[in-house]
């Protein structure tokens, strides 16, 4: 078996869909991008999540995210730049100075709402998952 070529040898990186993806496939698909903001599994870019919002990156530089049983492009994400990147980092230090002061018992009610979504929306991530490795469910 011969080793993968790399994504890209500079910049940006193109690559055109080799196949398109199953009409019942294109249709989960169409569905994630529509109800998840901020990403896209149609070939559209996936956007920074930053201090609570979704922000397009500035970066000229993107990594596609393929269907590898089919070549098809899902996503691209932003090879996010280094000031985007202290962004994130100043965001999640702010925003940790008031969990940390958050008592037990609201945590333990966040963490609960975060099983209750993951439970709600266990098809779509599930399905997210399977366009990312080219499996079936």
């Amino acid at each position: 078996m011969s080793a993968l070529p790399p994504l890209s040898d500079q910049g940006n990186i193109t690559s055109a869909p080799r196949f398109a993806l199953s009409p019942a496939v294109h249709s989960k698909a169409e569905r994630i991008s529509a109800e998840w903001k901020g990403t896209s599994a149609t070939g559209g870019t996936t956007k920074n999540f930053i201090g609570g919002e979704w922000l397009e990156s500035k970066t000229s530089d993107w990594i596609d995210v393929v269907d590898p049983s089919t070549q098809t492009l899902l996503t691209r994400v932003p090879d996010t730049t280094g000031d985007e990147f202290a962004q994130a980092v100043d965001a999640a230090a702010h925003a940790f100075k008031t969990w940390q002061k958050t008592s037990v018992l609201s945590r333990q009610r966040i963490v609960l709402n975060l099983q209750q979504l993951l439970r709600e929306n266990a098809d779509a991530i599930a399905n997210s998952i399977v366009l990312e490795q080219g499996k079936t469910v």
